[in-house]
C-alpha cells in the first residue's frame, strides 16, 4: 500500500510539473440550433406573398421571475427575443429591421448628421451645388420602417407537474426508472406599427421531460460482496424547449398575418409534433424494457 501511494504521489507531481500548455478537450462539432419546427418555418419562404412584411422584434423577456442562487441564476433563458429574431430569419418570409439593439445605429446616425462620419467620397447636394464630399450624411428615407413589431415573453414555468417511477430489487439485484416533467409557456403578439392594432397572437406551452434509469447488484457470492451500480440520466434542455415554443409561435404569427391556409407547411408542423411525441414515448419504453430485463 505504501508503495502504491508513493507511485500515485510521484505521478501527480510529474503531471503538475509538465511544461507547456495542457491540451484542450475538444467536444462534439458545432451544429445549427434547430428544433422540430425549423423545417416548417423554412417552408413559409415559398408561401409568403410579395412584398414581404417588415418586422421588428421588441423586448421579449422572461416574465416568470424564477431565480435561484443555488441553481446558478435564472431558471429560463434570458434571450427569448434573440431566439425570436432567429426564428423569423428561418422563415425567409419577412424582412427584419433592427430595433432591439440600436446603440451602434444611433451613434453612426448622430455622427453622420454632423457630417463627420467619413465614408466618402460621394456626391452631395450642398449650398454650392452638387459637390464631391468626404462625409456620409443622411439621405431622406434611408432608414427602413417596420410594418409590425413583436412583443411578449416567457410567461410560465411550472415544476413537478407530473412524475412517475418504479423500483424493484430481488435478492440484491434490481433497478429503477423515474420520469420528471415541467411546463413552460410563451405568449407573443404582432402589433401593427402604424395603428397599434394587435394583428396576431400566439399563446403556447410545452412540457419538458427528463428520464432517469438505474440498475445494480448488491449481494454476497460466497464470502465476496459484489456491489455494482449503473445509471443513465437524460434531461431535455429547458432553453431548447423554449426555443421550440418560440419557433412554433412565430410560425403561427406569420401564417396569421399572411392569411396562409392549412397546407404543406402546416403538414410539416404536424409531422414534427408527431415525431416528437413518438420519440418521447419510445424513450420511455426503452428505459422501462431495460429495467425489466435487469429485474428478472
Amino acid at each position: 500500500m505504501k508503495r502504491l501511494l508513493t507511485l500515485v504521489a510521484a505521478s501527480m507531481t510529474l503531471a503538475a510539473c509538465t511544461a507547456g500548455n495542457m491540451p484542450l478537450l475538444r467536444g462534439p462539432a458545432v451544429e445549427p440550433a434547430l428544433t422540430p419546427q425549423s423545417d416548417a418555418l423554412a417552408c413559409l419562404a415559398e408561401k409568403a406573398p410579395d412584398p414581404r412584411r417588415k418586422v421588428a422584434v421588441a423586448s421579449v423577456t422572461d416574465r416568470t421571475g424564477k431565480f435561484s442562487v443555488d441553481d446558478g441564476g435564472y431558471k429560463v433563458s434570458q434571450g427569448p427575443d434573440l431566439m425570436a429574431i432567429s426564428a423569423f430569419a428561418k422563415t425567409g418570409a419577412v424582412d427584419l429591421v433592427e430595433r432591439l439593439d440600436t446603440k451602434v445605429l444611433e451613434w453612426e446616425l448622430n455622427y453622420a448628421d454632423k457630417k463627420v462620419l467619413g465614408d466618402g467620397p460621394r456626391i452631395a447636394v450642398t449650398p454650392q451645388g452638387r459637390q464631391k464630399v468626404a462625409y456620409r450624411g443622411i439621405m431622406p428615407g434611408e432608414l427602413m420602417g417596420s410594418d409590425y413589431y413583436l412583443v411578449g415573453g416567457i410567461t410560465s414555468i411550472d415544476y413537478n407537474i407530473g412524475s412517475a417511477g418504479a423500483e424493484v430489487s430481488i435478492s440484491g439485484i434490481g433497478g429503477g426508472y423515474r420520469e420528471f416533467r415541467l411546463l413552460v409557456g410563451v405568449d407573443l403578439r404582432l402589433v401593427e406599427t402604424r395603428t397599434s392594432r394587435i394583428a396576431a397572437v400566439s399563446s403556447l406551452q410545452k412540457q419538458i421531460v427528463g428520464y432517469e434509469t438505474q440498475a445494480g447488484i448488491f449481494r454476497f457470492f460466497g464470502d465476496t460482496l459484489v456491489d455494482v451500480s449503473a445509471g443513465n440520466k437524460v434531461n431535455e434542455p429547458i432553453s431548447l424547449g423554449v426555443r421550440a415554443v418560440i419557433e412554433r409561435a412565430v410560425f403561427d404569427l406569420v401564417t396569421q398575418v399572411y392569411g396562409l391556409a392549412d397546407g404543406d407547411c402546416h403538414e410539416l408542423l404536424r409531422l414534427a409534433d408527431a415525431s416528437a411525441a413518438t420519440f418521447a414515448a419510445t424513450t420511455g419504453r426503452r428505459s422501462s424494457t431495460a429495467i425489466g430485463r435487469t429485474d428478472s
